[in-house]
């Protein structure tokens, strides 16, 4: 990851999540709500940063019936993100379960 631009990268990514979320968003017409997808975003990310990667991905499996499709492509974009920066996420196919590797959690 050396000498890669990280404001690139995290455009990159966040791109990429947005549009997977968006697409299971959909309002009357059958086009991306943006209202819901940034509101699902925003929520899913607020968890993230004060309760961390486990308590994020417990959040996303917990959503209901209207949120269930776009909170599995966050799950998927997510586990996939860590992937590329964690070998854990890459052997163990549950997010719950690589969350939890102590060199994922933070002690607490």
């Amino acid at each position: 990851m050396s000498g890669q631009n990280l404001d690139r990268l995290c455009a990159q990514y966040g791109y990429r999540i947005c549009q997977a979320v968006a697409a299971e968003f959909k309002d009357k017409d059958g086009k991306p709500d943006k209202a819901k997808t940034e509101n699902h975003i925003t929520k899913s990310l607020a968890v993230l940063q004060e309760d961390g990667v486990y308590a994020f991905f417990i959040y996303l499996f917990s959503r209901g019936e209207r949120e269930r499709a776009g909170a599995a492509r966050l799950r998927e974009k997510a586990h996939g993100l860590l992937a590329e920066q964690f070998d854990i996420f890459k052997s163990q196919s549950d997010s719950l379960l690589a969350a939890r590797h102590p060199g994922v959690m933070p002690l607490v």
